[in-house]
């Protein structure tokens, strides 16, 4: 009997496909009859979400409409909103996306670019019903926007105004192995994503974007439903470290969350405007610098001259040198951020003011700790409006139009990104003109500087000066803490001039004089401070420490009893006020203030170390030796700690292990001295 003839290859391929294909086709034809959901516009293939909390939730009005609200658990980075659950007829919804900036921060909605367009928009153009809703959230980076998006998609909007790219390195997170896939892999991943196969796959594993309740870890390497950013989980600036390969993995996402966002205002038939992020050049300095990759001690040498050199030639008033100077330290290390920094500032002493303009985003862009859109992430927020045609508003360019020497600084933002509330004002107008420009908006005849003037007006008039103080003087504190002390003082000096009677700002202004050396005003905002505040117990304990580095004993004896009085159960004010004792030679004084403080805390190690001490000083070493060996053992990398308990050792006859003591390696710890 003859063979049967064989298919050939290309055959058996095209009929596999086309039976995979149809069975495909027919399951997701039964879920979509079932009702089952597909998951949204676009997954993102770079990171996963551990739960999926939405933004708005729907309530009712006080006249019984059905309304959609802010939800509460999402208040604390995001502003209350609330518009109708259906749009009104002949209204144009806009939605404000993006961080803390599009949030209003340091204040809120009422005196963002969104609050603004607010009391715009009904004046340009009164003839259209407009609602400007606040959807910026605090922290959100631009995966975290897209999510947002998702949401907002499915409430009729007209209009997303996007202000992104200043977050993108804020969370700390492990992309996935897809960052690696070919662009054609990721496309097709993305596109089955949207399937209602995968995505009932994907719930009945537990596996997809959005799954669970949102936990403060994940071990699975999802991200939390809300931001935790790497600076609220660590020390500070200094726990970030340079990663190339990661900085292009978060630009790759930040491309692909504009891609995406663009594809979900399209699909809602919404009108998307594109805004480029702004950041402070001029007055803020880069959050860390490191040396480069390779920086030996020859360079180490090289370096250091031409700094001594720059420092010199600063000091003496002489800006061409220290450019000079400048220079050679670019040669050895051109990713260093500080001396980009430093030297945009000697170029603008130049009158060079578009070469300094350079060395400030210079010093943006080596930033280790990147709190400010480098220049690729405004790049591509250009690429992605042109290559799509989008809207765009050119924000940092409108700033550098409108600064000193074109460089912004603290005369546009209040800190490193957030622009003043002019800053807020003049991008509302610019998006007014490229809306009247698009076809968007018809202009009222009336509209002009007149009508401009009174709506900035009466919301300037609306200020509650005590509060923006508060949030500044808030906002300080951050800065303090991320280790820009002068930046923080400008800050809360303005919140002086706003809330003269803030106890709270004037006690941080004294912090930060200390922590700047300036000793004497220092003391003078620390006293205004317990003025305003009588029960102010930490500034009478900052104050007493001030005075007792100064060695105004009696001062010391009465601010720290004040803040004992004020907080009996102050250990370290107890403590300290033993120390001051001692020195006013009070001996009987100072045991009882020691051994106070370690019936409020028995493993204190100063207090342990300082009573055992006192007593060893007053012939009692054998009584003695259980506290300072208790104080050692607390603070093993005290070395003034482990000298007074080896001369004790050894004074009480055991010399041996004095002399051991004395020879171990004093561990490499934090808690020195």
């Amino acid at each position: 009997m003859a063979d049967r003839p064989r298919l050939p290859l290309w055959k058996k391929i095209l009929f596999s496909v086309a039976i995979v294909t149809g069975l495909l086709g027919a399951i997701e034809l039964s879920l979509w009859a079932l009702g089952v959901p597909a998951a949204g516009v676009e997954g993102d293939p770079f990171v996963g979400f551990a739960g999926n909390v939405p933004l708005f939730v729907r309530a009712t009005d006080d006249d019984g409409n059905g309304v959609r609200v802010t939800a509460a658990n999402k208040r604390s980075l995001f502003n209350i909103q609330q518009f109708a659950e259906s749009k009104p007829s002949g209204t144009v919804r806009i939605f404000c996306l993006g961080g803390s900036t599009t949030y209003g921060r340091p204040y809120s909605s009422e005196t963002s670019f969104c609050g603004w367009l607010k009391e715009f928009l009904p004046i340009a153009d009164p003839a259209t019903g407009w609602e400007v809703i606040n959807a910026g959230g605090v922290s959100y980076a631009s995966y975290r926007v897209a999510r947002v998006a998702e949401e907002l998609a499915s409430y009729e909007p007209d209009i997303f105004l996007i202000y992104t790219g200043q977050n993108e390195f804020l969370e700390a997170r492990t992309y996935r192995e897809i960052t690696e896939v070919s662009p054609i892999l990721r496309a097709t991943a993305s596109t089955l994503y949207k399937t209602r196969t995968f995505s009932s796959i994907a719930r009945v594993m537990g596996r997809g974007p959005d799954h669970g309740e949102s936990t403060p870890t994940s071990s699975d390497g999802l991200l939390p439903d809300e931001v935790r950013t790497r600076l609220e989980n660590s020390i500070g600036p200094q726990d970030y470290r340079r990663d190339d390969g990661f900085r292009a993995q978060v630009l790759d996402h930040f491309r692909f969350n504009l891609e995406r966002l663009m594809k979900i205002a399209g699909e809602a038939d919404a009108t998307p405007i594109l805004i480029t992020p702004a950041s402070n050049l001029r007055d803020c300095s880069p959050f860390k610098s490191d040396h480069r990759t390779g920086f030996n001690e020859d360079d180490a040498t090289r370096w250091r001259l031409a700094m001594e050199e720059l420092v010199r030639a600063r000091q003496g008033g002489d800006p061409s040198a220290a450019l000079a100077a400048a220079d050679r330290a670019l040669i050895v290390d051109p990713r260093f951020a500080q001396l980009h920094f430093v030297r945009g500032h000697i170029l603008t002493a130049l009158g060079r003011h578009d070469d300094a303009r350079r060395a400030f985003r210079n010093a943006i862009n080596e930033d280790v700790c990147p709190l400010r859109a480098p220049d690729e992430v405004t790049q591509l927020v250009r690429q992605i409006a042109t290559d799509g045609d989008v809207l765009r508003i050119d924000f940092d360019r409108l700033l550098e139009s409108l600064a000193t020497d074109g460089i912004p600084g603290a005369d546009l933002f209040f800190d490193h990104v957030h622009p003043t509330i002019e800053g807020h004002r003049r991008l509302a107008l610019a998006i007014v003109e490229e809306m009247v420009d698009a076809g968007l908006l018809s202009l009222h005849a009336d509209w002009g500087d007149d009508t401009i003037d009174d709506v900035s007006r009466s919301v300037t008039g609306r200020i509650d000066d005590d509060a923006h103080g508060a949030a500044l003087r808030n906002l300080a504190k951050v800065m303090g803490w991320a280790g820009k002390t002068e930046e923080a003082l400008r800050l809360v000096d303005r919140a002086i001039q706003l809330g003269p009677s803030d106890a709270e700002a004037h006690y941080n202004r004294g912090l930060l004089l200390l922590r700047l050396g300036r000793d004497g005003e220092a003391e003078g905002s620390l006293l205004a401070a317990v003025r305003l505040r009588a029960d102010f117990a930490e500034a009478y304990y900052d104050l007493a420490l001030l005075r007792q580095s100064r060695e105004a004993f009696a001062d010391a004896e009465s601010d720290y009893l004040q803040a004992i009085k004020l907080r009996p159960r102050y250990t370290q004010a107890h403590n300290n006020l033993g120390v001051v004792y001692e020195r006013l030679g009070e001996g009987e004084r100072a045991r009882a203030s020691y051994r106070r403080a370690l019936e409020l805390e028995p493993d204190h190690a100063d207090a342990n170390h300082n009573l055992g001490w006192l007593m060893a000083r007053k012939g009692e070493g054998a009584e003695a030796l259980p506290y300072l060996r208790l104080a050692v053992e607390r603070r093993p990398g005290s070395a003034p700690f482990r000298q007074s308990l080896a001369e004790t050792l050894e004074k009480e006859g055991f010399a041996a292990e004095a002399q051991e003591i004395r020879e171990q390696a004093i561990p490499i710890s934090g808690d020195g001295p």
